[in-house]
């Protein structure tokens, strides 16, 4: 069966290769092969995805990606296999962006080669990975150029180092089929129009899907994709007949480089949070850290600090700063530096408290602020009286030592 729907898809290709050609849009004269781009942090797409839902008309929602890593690399080593290093971008995705209660981030990385999506880490939930991908855009592109392969998928890994075996595997080819001009709600953009037909195999089933996509070098990246999906008709009288529909779409409403015309800035990134030591009680001090990087190009001078506990803003009396186990003398951090933020907190009382620490630069512009925080959960154990203050015994036991000094003394007297 696998393979008869693998031969369906090279014909499927064949045949919308015929016709994305007969009907491409407006062509684009001068022909020349367009290079992956580089993408830079702070980039931005914001995307309107639209799927027809037949008795309630089509189902939108809106979706953001920023470019928020420009170097991360993530390593796979599988059993027999040698282990293989991806230098990615991460991509922050964030569903639903306007509305706080259902807004989904998720953390992607895309292979710097050809920005395949590599390995994934959605918000409160297990992280999955493309190894090797799907590759959706095998730069250079020019008119023509074909490409095939095959990817694993594999879900739920809690470390991209340690795979099981593959949960789906994928078979796709693809296709530059024309140069075109693509008309969308913001504008105009020359693109290269892409036609790619991906086969998805697991334990229970096949499918097939297809895309047309459009790559545009502006916008550097894909400015609209439809998506289609293909389905075996049963024919009791003939053979079964491959169906193929059209099942939504993907549009680009906005996007924003104003990353490579921002002035120098600082940028911070808040890291390793510790405390001071475990077991923390009622009414002890506890000194809590965190690692502060400065990884733009504008060094940090007015850093403000804030401690929440359980979302409540705690005053901090003092902020000492450190570098290499050595207090600063200076409350600033240059661009490239890493120091070490301490200070002090007393609980009052008993109970869970989640531990909040947010540093920012007056200076920081507020969408470089989404790393500026860290936090994590500890229990506040009530005061062991015990050991605070000494018992009744043990106060009898001191005024009786008193007391014979006393009579010792004045005997001696």
């Amino acid at each position: 069966m696998k393979n008869k729907l693998y031969a369906f898809a090279i014909i499927l290709l064949l045949i919308t290769s015929v016709r994305l050609v007969a009907v491409g849009g407006e062509a684009i004269e001068e022909e020349d092969k367009v290079e992956v781009p580089e993408w830079n942090e702070g980039y931005q797409w914001r995307y309107r995805e639209k799927i027809p839902m037949p008795e309630y008309g089509n189902l939108e929602t809106e979706f953001e990606k920023e470019v928020t890593d420009e170097n991360v690399a993530i390593s796979f080593h599988i059993e027999d296999e040698e282990e293989e290093t991806y230098e990615t971008y991460e991509v922050r995705e964030t569903h639903n962006p306007d509305d706080p209660e259902e807004k989904v981030e998720i953390d992607s990385y895309h292979w710097k080669e050809n920005l395949a999506e590599i390995y994934n880490d959605p918000e409160d939930t297990l992280s999955s990975a493309y190894h090797p991908p799907i590759v959706e855009l095998d730069f250079p592109l020019y008119v023509g150029k074909e490409w095939e392969g095959e990817a694993r998928y594999f879900e739920d890994l809690g470390d991209p180092e340690e795979e099981p075996e593959p949960d789906r595997e994928y078979e796709y080819m693809g296709k530059v089929e024309n140069r075109t001009v693509k008309e969308i709600d913001i504008g105009e953009f020359e693109t290269y129009m892409v036609n790619l037909t991906v086969t998805a195999c697991d334990e229970n089933e096949t499918q097939i899907n297809r895309y047309e996509m459009y790559y545009s070098p502006e916008a550097k990246n894909v400015v609209h994709t439809d998506f289609f999906e293909s389905r075996i008709v049963p024919d009791d009288e003939e053979d079964d007949e491959y169906i193929e529909e059209w099942i939504g779409e993907k549009t680009l409403i906005d996007y924003n480089f104003a990353a490579d015309e921002r002035e120098p800035v600082p940028d911070l990134m808040v890291h390793d949070l510790r405390f001071s030591h475990e077991n923390i009680s009622v009414g002890e001090t506890v000194t809590i850290s965190v690692n502060v990087t400065n990884i733009g190009d504008l060094a940090a001078e007015s850093i403000q600090t804030t401690l929440r506990v359980n979302e409540e803003i705690v005053d901090i009396d003092e902020v000492r700063f450190y570098q290499d186990g050595e207090e600063l003398n200076i409350t600033e951090i240059a661009s490239g530096e890493t120091v070490t933020i301490r200070f002090e907190w007393e609980p009052e009382e008993s109970r869970e408290k989640t531990i909040n620490v947010n540093v920012i630069d007056a200076e920081e512009p507020e969408d470089l602020q989404y790393d500026n925080e860290i936090e994590d959960t500890i229990y506040v154990e009530e005061k062991d009286e015990d050991e605070e203050t000494p018992g009744f015994t043990s106060t009898l036991l001191l005024l009786a030592a008193v007391i014979a000094v006393a009579i010792y003394k004045k005997k001696q007297n």
